[in-house]
Order: C-alpha cells, then structure tokens, then sequence
C-alpha cells in the first residue's frame, strides 16, 4: 500500500511542492511581451450526465488517512501535448485526416522551418529601407518565399490557432538546412542569426501570430552531414542568435522565449532501478551531458538570461538490446528520474525553465520489423499512456510533443498511418485512441501519481480542475498479468458527499499479445456516473486489479 499527498514528488523531495508554487512563473507576464499559452485545446464541458448504467465494483473509496489541504494555486499545471506535423492535404483528399487531427485536441504542433523553404541563398536584407512586407512574397523576386503553396510552412500554418485551427499555437523548430552555403555548417554565424531573425520577424509581427516558443536548431549532438557540433559551438550559435533577436525593439520579437538544447535521445538508461535514467554517466560519445550546463553558463548575453526553456528528446533505440532500455515497457521509470535530473541541472541559471520534451516515442531511427509491429499494435498504446502519467507524476514537464503525425512504412511512427500494408488507406493507429483517451481523461491541474518507482509495470495519474468539482484517474498495467494497485491521495477542499463516477477501459483489439495491426482498441464503459459516498476529511482511496495490458480512465464528479 502506498500513501501519497498532494504529488509523488513530496515523497522524492519534501520542498517540491514549495518550489513548484514559488515557481509559478508562467502567470507572471509584463504586459509588452508575449503572453504564455495558459489553456488546454481540451473542452472543458464534461460529458452529459445521463442515468445510471453498469455497476460500480468498489475501486474508489474513502481511505482511513486524513486529508491533507491541497492549494489549488500550488498544483502544477498538466503539460500542453502536441505532435510533430510536415503536410496536411488540403480538399477532399485530406478531409479524414484534418477531422482525426481535430478530434484529439492537442495543443500544439511542432513545426519545422528550414532555410531553403523560406529563403533564397541571395535573399535581400528585410530591415533595409525600402524592404515592405510583400516582399517577404514568394512573388516579390526578393529572396524570400514565406507563402509560396508548395511550402510546408504555408500548408501547416493556416491551420494552427484562430476559430478554425486545428490546434492552438506552434512550437517553431528553427533549422539551416539548405542555407549551409551562406550560413556555415554548424551555422555559427550571424547569417543563421538574421535569418532567425526574418522568420520570427516575419510571423510576429507581419503576421502578428505572436509566436511564443522558438528551438534554436535540432538534436545538434547528432551533428550535421558528419559535422560533429560541440556544446560550446552550440552555446556560441544560442549567443548569436540571443543576441539578434532580443536587441530588436519590437517586443513581439524581443520577447519571444528562445530555447534549447534540443538534444537527441535513444540511449539506454545507465543504472539500474530505481534510480537510472539515460546518459547518467554514458554520453554515448554525443557530449550529451555537457550541453545543458555549457548552455546556461555561455548561451546568454552577458548579464541576461536569453535561454527560455530547455528542450530535449526522449526515445528508447530498439538495437540496443540492453535490459533497461525505455524501449521495453518495464523502463519508463527512467523518464521521471531524466526529468528530475535536468529539472535540477536548470536550478543553476538563476531564473525557473520551462522543461520541453519535443520529441517522444518508443524506438528512435529506423525502426526494426518488430518495432514496426510495436508502432502499430496496442503496445505503443501502453507506452504512451505510461510515458505521459510518468511525464504529468514530474510536475515540471511545460509540453510533450509525440514524434510524429503520420507515419509510413519507412517512419512507422505515426498517430496514424498510411502505405501498402494499410491499403494505402489512411487508419488510425491504435496509440492515436490512447491519445485521444487521455486527453480527454486529463484536467489542468495535477493531483496525485503513483509511477514506476513503486511499480515498474503499473502507473496511475489524477488530475483535477481549477475549481475542483471534478478529479480525473488514468491507470495502466503494461504486464502480462494482472496486477494490483492501492493508493490514496488528498482531493481538493469540499470534493466529498455523494460523487457521481465512471469508469472506462482500452484493451487491444484484434488477436496477439499486443493485438492485430491497426486495430481500434477494445474501449469499454464499465459503468456510468454511479452514485457513491467519499468522506470529505478522508483522502481517496484507489484499490484494484488491472487485467493484462489494460488502460483504465475513472471519471469522478462531484455532484
């Protein structure tokens, strides 16, 4: 039996809740910059309350422990969740994939700008006099070609934000490639500085998009075209580009957050549980651990705090077959130990970061056949839900971007997905109805986490609203058998009485340990809005038996 307070993290560091309150940074705006985005794309009318169906079978319940208070303030928020997006087909065509992209109300979408979209080699200088912005135009014949139809930029944008959009605000990835030429490869120069410059000029305040979150280059531990890229050469490009970008007086600009690393991932995790997590001690020859700490000691101008948030990739690697791989399902444990470090690497800048997780999936590169099994069955399924409430347990997590939208034989790895063995039809894959689930079982404040440090196949979040009124529980088992759980956790002041809940389960689909490919999942209404009594001096107590592999969404409402 496990006894949690308020979050998990008060059991691993007894100041947490304290520091997260203290660090309630993101409210905090002058009224010349940028606003935060400060709500979810989910909608925040629950279900209509019909008449009782199923029967409840006692998970829920008043434990014996005292309620402790919980500061509805202090709650950290839950991360925004998004996914990484190249086209959408416009017309007809795309129709069904524009309405399953709406359908699951992420918040954002990660997208990519590279040099040779946007810009000619020769492309005139945007902040000499007589430059207009038409000539930003692709018809303009000055280099620059922000709206030219065949771009990804021009097809992604139109559907992010405003009454239409498909998600609410982007995260702008800021790439070189095609301008190596002019800019150097690593772009350690001021040519990739004015470029920086130009788009988020262009966006800002041609545009007025008011574009918050800018990565300044990707996964440059990797390196570019067998160009290795140090973290001093990185810190050095951030520098340049910090430097640009916040002596522009426009606050659109200058206010914009700049962030970085952006590292690569797909190591093992070094140690074991329940204290590993990747690159502890391995860099795995990338300088992996060394980029973070050289960013904040050299990123910024002298006497400024120009990095804006931290930013890295989270995958396991399905050819290194070690056994505490993230890849297997036993490992996610690892995550909340990688985020708490990095969270802890940030303290030393002086001012809190927000931590985003740009990229995330089970297997990083190409994929081997089993994996591409794992991308289409109900395993991704699994891994997902418990990478996401090992993310929401951290507290500190500011966005989660899923790699990626719509993947094919070549990438699997996709919400969904289309190529010769689906017919070339386009299907949803089953992870896309674990995302859909778990938005829609997720409220902006986080409550309580039970993760893989107490268990390493079983994990359970809550989450609850602003006022209140409604607690959401998400629990997996990701074993081969069943599996029990027993926490309890404190519910915001007056949630007590007569409660109305519901309970829904996701299983996989189709035949196989995992499921069939493709197959939408087997979701179940256990029951709905079941009457009960919880003690409202008393915290919550949930008690069960999981099935194999089983997801389970519990719906609490106080009445």
């Amino acid at each position: 039996m496990v006894l949690i307070g308020v979050l998990l993290l008060t059991i691993e560091r007894p100041n947490a809740q304290a520091e997260l309150c203290a660090g309630n940074w993101f409210s905090a705006q002058a009224q010349e910059e940028l606003p935060e985005p400060a709500d979810y794309m989910r909608p925040s009318t629950l279900p209509s309350i019909g008449a009782a169906q199923g029967i409840f079978t006692g998970e829920i319940s008043s434990a014996d422990s005292v309620r402790g208070a919980v500061d509805m303030v202090c709650l950290p928020n839950r991360p925004f969740i998004g996914t990484e997006l190249y086209w959408l087909p416009e017309g007809e065509r795309g129709e069904q994939e524009r309405a399953w992209l709406r359908e699951l109300q992420l918040d954002f979408l990660r997208v990519e700008v590279t040099a040779e979209e946007v810009r000619a080699e020769t492309a005139d200088d945007p902040f000499a006099a007589g430059f207009v912005p038409s000539d930003f135009s692709y018809l303009s014949e000055r280099g620059w070609r922000f709206d030219d139809p065949e771009r990804t930029l021009s097809n992604i944008m139109p559907y992010i934000g405003g009454t239409e959009g498909l998600v609410r605000f982007p995260l702008m990835m800021m790439m070189h490639y095609g301008g190596e030429s002019y800019m150097g490869n690593p772009p350690n120069s001021d040519a990739y500085a004015e470029y920086f410059l130009a788009v988020v000029y262009y966006y800002n305040v041609v545009l007025e998009r008011g574009i918050k979150y800018w990565e300044v280059l990707n996964e440059p531990d990797w390196g570019y075209a067998d160009v290795p890229v140090s973290p001093e050469t990185y810190a050095a490009i951030f520098r340049r580009v910090a430097a640009r970008i916040k002596a522009h007086p426009d606050p659109r600009v200058n206010s914009i957050r700049l962030g970085g690393p952006v590292l690569g991932s797909g190591d093992p995790i070094d140690g074991g549980f329940p204290d590993g997590f990747a690159n502890r001690t391995d860099d795995g020859e990338r300088a992996w651990r060394a980029y973070i700490p050289t960013l904040l000691a050299k990123g910024s101008r002298e006497g400024a705090y120009d990095v804006g948030f931290l930013s890295w990739h989270d995958y396991g690697s399905d050819t290194w077959d070690v056994p505490n791989n993230i890849y297997r399902l036993e490992n996610l444990y690892a995550i909340f130990n990688r985020v708490n470090a990095l969270y802890a690497q940030s303290a030393s800048y002086g001012v809190p970061l927000p931590l985003v997780v740009s990229e995330m999936n089970l297997a990083a590169g190409k994929t081997l056949p089993q994996s591409k099994a794992y991308y289409k069955n109900f395993y991704a399924a699994l891994w997902h839900t418990s990478a996401l409430n090992t993310y929401f347990a951290t507290g500190k997590v500011r966005m989660l971007s899923h790699f990626y939208w719509k993947g094919n034989d070549f990438w699997t790895k996709g919400l969904v997905y289309q190529d010769a063995d689906s017919n070339d039809e386009l299907v949803r894959n089953p992870v896309w109805w674990a995302y859909r689930e778990y938005i829609a079982h997720t409220e902006a404040k986080i409550l309580a986490a039970y993760t893989g440090l107490h268990d390493r196949l079983l994990d359970a979040i809550t989450t609850t609203d602003p006022t209140g009124q409604v607690i959401y529980l998400i629990a997996v088992n990701k074993d081969d058998s069943p599996r029990a759980i027993d926490f309890r956790f404190d519910a915001p002041q007056g949630f007590g009485g007569e409660v109305l809940i519901s309970k829904r389960s996701m299983q996989a689909g189709g035949g196989g340990l995992y499921g069939a490919p493709f197959a939408e999942p087997l979701i179940t209404d256990a029951y709905q809005w079941q009457p009960i009594q919880l003690s409202a001096d008393r915290q919550i107590r949930y008690a069960e038996t999981l099935p194999p592999r089983t997801i389970v969404y519990y719906t609490l409402l106080r009445r």
